[in-house]
Parts: C-alpha cells; sequence; structure tokens
C-alpha cells in the first residue's frame, strides 16, 4: 500500500513541486518556530503573567491598526504576478510589483499616523491602563520600518528563490530570538524587548529588499526592464485588481478580527495576566499552523498556474493529496499534545501557566481544523473567487465575536477559545466545499466546450 501511495505521489509533478518548495520552506520553519516559541518561554518565564500581558496588548494593537489599513498587496503580487509570468509577460510582472512596492509605503506611512493618534483613547477606554500609552508611542516606529515586507517576500515566492526565503527567515528569527533574550537578561523589561523589535525591523526592510532586488536583477537582467516597465501598462487590469484588492482586503479584515479581537476582548474585560495565560495557550497551539505555513506560501504559485491553465484534473488532484497528507500527519500530533498539555505548559513555561491548559486544548482543536484546510483561501484566490473567503469570514466573525462577548465576562480566557473554535468548525470547511464546487463548474465548462 505504502510503495502504491509513493508510486501515485512521485508521478505527480505538481505535487513533487509543492513538496519540494513547502519542505525547503518547512525546513526553515521549524526552525524559526522553534526560535520564536522558544521567544515565547523566554518572555513568559522573565515578564511573567502580568507583564506578557502588557506587552501582548502593546504589540497587537499596532498589529491591528497595521492590519487594517493594510492593503494585502502580497496577496495582488502573487497572482497576477504568477499569471503574467505564465504568460511570459515580463513586463506586466515588474509593473505589478512596481504597484506593490507604493500601496505598501502609503499604508504603512497611513497607520503609522493613525496610532499615534488613537494611542489616548486605546489606553484609557479600551485598555483601561495607562501604562500601555508610551509603550504603544515607541512600537509605533516598526510600522515605518515593515511596510515592503510583504511586497519583498512575494517577489521571491512568485521568482521561485524558496531557499533565499528560508536562509532569510532562519537568519532573522535567529537574531530576533538573541536580541530579545539579551534584553531580557539584562533586566531591560518590556521596554527593552520593543526596543529591541525595533531594530529587528529595520533589519528586516534592509536584507528583504536587498534579496528582492537581487532576484528581479537576476530574472529581468539588468535594470531597463524595471524602469521601462509603467505602472500605466496594467490600465487594462485595474478593475480586475481593484476587485481582486476588495474581496481580499475584506477577508483580511475579517482574519483580523478572528485573530486579535479575541485579545481585544479578553484585555478590556479581564486582568492582564490572564491574557497573558491565553496568549501562551494559543501561541502554544499556533506551532500546528506553522507547519501548513509553508505549504499555503508555496501552492499559491502553483493553483494559479494550474487555473490559467484550464488544467483542472492536476488542480483536483493537488488539492485532494494535500488535504490527505495533511490529515495523516496534524491530527494525530493534535491528539498526542492534547494528551500531554499540563506536562507541556508547566515544563515550557512554569507552574504559573498550568491553569493555561484547556485554552491550549481548545485552541489547538480550532488551528488544526485549520491547518488542514491549509488550500482552500489559496485556492479561492487562484480561481478569483475571493468572496468566497469574504463571505465565509463574515460568517464566522460575528460568531466568534457574538460567543466572546457572551463566554468573555463569565469564564475569561476559555470563552475566549471556545469563540475561537467555533470560527474553524464553521468556517474552513464551508469554504472547502465552495471551493471545491467551483472546481466542478469548471470541469463541466471544459468538457462542455469540448
Amino acid at each position: 500500500m505504502w510503495k502504491l501511495c509513493f508510486k501515485t505521489l512521485k508521478a505527480d509533478d505538481n505535487f513533487k513541486r509543492l513538496l519540494r518548495n513547502g519542505l525547503s520552506l518547512l525546513s526553515a520553519n521549524t526552525v524559526v518556530s522553534l526560535l520564536q516559541f522558544s521567544q515565547v518561554i523566554v518572555l513568559t518565564r522573565f515578564l511573567l503573567p502580568e507583564g506578557y500581558g502588557i506587552f501582548t496588548l502593546v504589540v497587537v494593537y499596532v498589529e491591528i491598526i497595521n492590519e487594517f489599513f493594510d492593503m494585502r498587496v502580497e496577496l495582488m503580487t502573487v497572482q497576477f504576478g504568477s499569471k503574467y509570468l505564465s504568460r511570459k509577460d515580463s513586463s506586466g510582472v515588474v509593473a505589478i510589483i512596481k504597484l506593490s512596492y507604493i500601496v505598501d509605503s502609503l499604508t504603512g506611512i497611513l497607520a503609522f499616523i493613525v496610532v499615534l493618534l488613537t494611542v489616548p483613547w486605546a489606553t484609557h477606554i479600551v485598555f483601561q491602563n495607562a501604562i500601555l500609552e508610551p509603550l504603544i508611542r515607541l512600537y509605533t516606529i516598526c510600522l515605518l520600518f515593515g511596510t515592503l515586507k510583504g511586497t519583498n517576500d512575494s517577489v521571491l515566492r512568485i521568482l521561485n528563490y524558496f531557499t533565499w526565503i528560508s536562509v532569510y527567515a532562519v537568519t532573522v528569527a535567529t537574531v530576533e530570538f538573541l536580541s530579545v533574550t539579551i534584553a531580557l537578561a539584562l533586566g531591560k523589561g518590556v521596554k527593552g524587548v520593543l526596543m529591541s523589535l525595533i531594530y529587528l525591523e529595520v533589519l528586516r526592510l534592509c536584507s528583504s529588499t536587498a534579496l528582492a532586488f537581487a532576484a528581479l536583477q537576476r530574472r529581468f537582467f539588468g535594470w531597463s526592464l524595471l524602469r521601462n516597465a509603467p505602472i500605466g501598462s496594467l490600465k487594462g487590469q485595474f478593475g480586475e485588481i481593484g476587485k481582486f484588492l476588495l474581496h481580499t482586503n475584506v477577508f483580511g479584515y475579517i482574519r483580523m478580527i478572528n485573530t486579535q479581537i479575541d485579545v481585544l476582548i479578553l484585555g478590556h474585560f479581564r486582568p492582564a495576566s490572564e491574557l497573558g495565560m491565553y496568549r501562551f495557550a494559543r501561541g502554544l497551539a499556533n506551532v500546528v499552523v506553522r507547519i501548513t505555513d509553508p505549504f499555503a506560501a508555496a501552492i499559491l504559485p502553483d493553483l494559479g498556474r494550474l487555473w490559467a491553465t484550464s488544467r483542472i484534473r492536476e488542480y483536483q488532484a493537488l488539492l485532494r493529496k494535500s488535504f490527505v497528507s495533511m490529515v495523516v500527519v496534524l491530527v494525530p500530533l493534535a491528539v498526542v499534545l492534547s494528551a500531554m498539555s499540563k506536562i507541556l505548559c508547566r515544563f515550557l513555561a512554569g507552574n504559573a501557566y498550568v491553569q493555561a491548559a484547556p485554552s491550549f486544548i481548545v485552541c489547538l482543536g480550532a488551528f488544526t481544523i485549520g491547518a488542514i484546510f491549509f488550500w482552500a483561501w489559496p485556492a479561492a484566490i487562484s480561481m478569483q473567487r475571493a468572496d468566497y473567503g469574504t463571505w465565509v469570514g463574515i460568517v464566522g466573525c460575528i460568531l466568534q465575536v457574538i460567543l466572546a462577548l457572551a463566554l468573555v465576562p463569565r469564564i475569561g480566557g476559555m470563552g475566549t477559545a471556545i469563540a475561537l473554535l467555533s470560527t474553524y468548525v464553521v468556517g474552513q470547511p464551508l469554504l472547502a466545499w465552495l471551493t471545491q464546487k467551483q472546481v466542478q463548474n469548471r470541469k463541466c465548462q471544459l468538457e462542455y466546450a469540448l
């Protein structure tokens, strides 16, 4: 049986390419995940639940404002850049990249201004904690240096420089872990950690931009094409690009609520120490998602290429094998981690975090469902049906907010975790079903045309 499965997978060039690119990123992601989680352990042990909760509120508030104004142009770059590459239209690829850089820069500056203007309101009304105001103002500087990372990463993805992405990710994660650990060991506290993250954002900007421009120069043989590919050449595509950005942004806002609103609600109703424990539980559970992140990044260009060239059977096969492979890997892993929840919490963060074990189990269930269906959102994007994600996300978002507001005042962090689980139980299978239905419709259209 195993020989037959291996032979079947080996015969599928698309799945082999997904595995090659995904595993290349996964090897890096494994190292990055270990470093990031080690960083969480260091933060939880040095700052304790209350300090870690304050740090979480600072970072989350800045991230929420940034995500609100972020246009998600990296998805546009991958989708339309892959399409132009499949047509061998070099000018189109470069023009879409230039557009992405401009939009990224403008939205980053706008988010920076909005955070500075809204800090007093957030600290005194939403969080009811004046200590946060100077810390949020300090961390806002990151927004000025974090504007181009998404586009830089997209350039490397569509040009197939996955090895560069891996090396870059491991290097930056290593430097971040060391700098945060040193800041805490020197007794600098939350402010010292935030200063370290600001310096690292400058490093990310410089290094990722250098890699992206090196890849562009290699692929397009010098700088002449970069100068001679005007954004105006996309004029006939602006309507399609605008529609794509509309739906991806609505979906992005929904994901922002899905991933951040729980922290805001819990931070409003409960003390910072309880928020710190929930954030630890969620971060520990998030290790499952990290396994599928590289495959989600690697599968989108392939799905876009297969859909654009009407190779629907190969498209279906890639989705099916992606789903089955993740079920086989992730479900047993989730069961084992759930059984060890209290041991893991005590071993990794100390006795102060043992109470986070039940929330960890619930969050783990949510993220496992999301990871199994990791291919659903890239599939919707590739078939230019980002509206599927929009409507599914709206339903899940409303459900999460209602449950969080109802449960958090009563049961705290566990209520937040249950609200999070509800969105994955409803949303991910529904999005997968919608994409599969669209694939069947496209298949019938092609068969009818013949």
